[in-house]
């Protein structure tokens, strides 16, 4: 409580009182007992990768490796959402790719990702296959990606050429 008074002295009792709230329900959540139970939780883990058609770079919120030695990617959301808003907005792809970079650029084997939303403590998980179904697996996610930077180029080389 002290430590939460001094981070958010600056800021609004409403903000302060949302804090509050927000920590309360993570605290009793069953990912941040999974947290507790870790062997290893890394936090903020930045990563660069080099897609075929440019560079990615993104900063994991939280690897950990659970009590069986499987290992998890957590990212915290501030949004209100559940699993079918987070598959819309996209949160499953950025999930996809945090775990293409953690076996790739890592090494790590990920079984699964989560997005964890803070506001009404519900999460999306994606699962990830292991042995000889991870890789085809990842390989269509890098492809996705890929299709996804030829479009984002095909658009600013249309705009290019009209300027």
């Amino acid at each position: 409580k002290d430590a939460l008074e001094r981070i958010f002295s600056a800021f609004p009792k409403s903000a302060v009182i949302e804090a509050r709230e927000i920590l309360k329900k993570f605290f009793s959540s069953p990912i941040f007992k999974k947290l507790q139970r870790a062997r290893r939780v890394l936090r903020e883990v930045d990563f660069t990768m080099n897609g075929r058609r440019g560079l990615i770079h993104g900063k994991l919120d939280a690897l950990f490796e659970d009590e069986k030695g499987e290992w998890h990617i957590l990212d915290y959301k501030t949004a209100v959402r559940d699993e079918a808003s987070s598959q819309k907005s996209a949160y499953d792809l950025q999930i996809g790719i945090y775990a293409l970079a953690a076996s790739k650029v890592l090494g790590i084997p990920v079984r699964s990702g989560i997005v964890y939303y803070l506001k009404n403590g519900k999460e999306a998980v994606t699962s990830f296959p292991g042995g000889e179904e991870a890789a085809p697996h990842f390989d269509a996610i890098e492809k996705q990606v890929c299709d996804l930077q030829q479009e984002i180029l095909d658009f600013f080389n249309e705009r290019l050429s009209y300027a």
